[in-house]
């Protein structure tokens, strides 16, 4: 079975007993350091949600890290009870 290298490089190819047709392929996890939280992760993604109390406000999360991002700098480092008490001073102050 011909197949080009760029395309071997990407998938896992199992074969059982007939070499002509494979019996499992999968693609290989690309696993990349991420932006924010520094961690190697294969799938990163981010959740943001609107939250209602104490006032209405946007949060985004890092679903490879499980921190939440930093109003200030951006940065994924505020745990979900840091963040709380962060835009309940916030929102005193105003």
């Amino acid at each position: 079975m011909d197949i080009p290298k760029h395309i071997l490089d990407k998938i896992d190819v199992k074969f059982d007993d007939n070499p002509t047709y494979p019996s499992k392929v999968t693609i290989k996890p690309k696993v990349t350091q991420c932006a924010d939280c520094k961690q190697e992760v294969s799938d990163r993604g981010t959740h943001k949600r609107l939250v209602q109390n104490p006032q209405p406000h946007w949060v985004e999360k890092c679903t490879a890290c499980n921190k939440y991002r930093n109003p200030y700098n951006g940065n994924y480092e505020l745990s979900g009870g840091d963040l709380r008490s962060f835009y309940i001073d916030y929102f005193r102050k105003r």
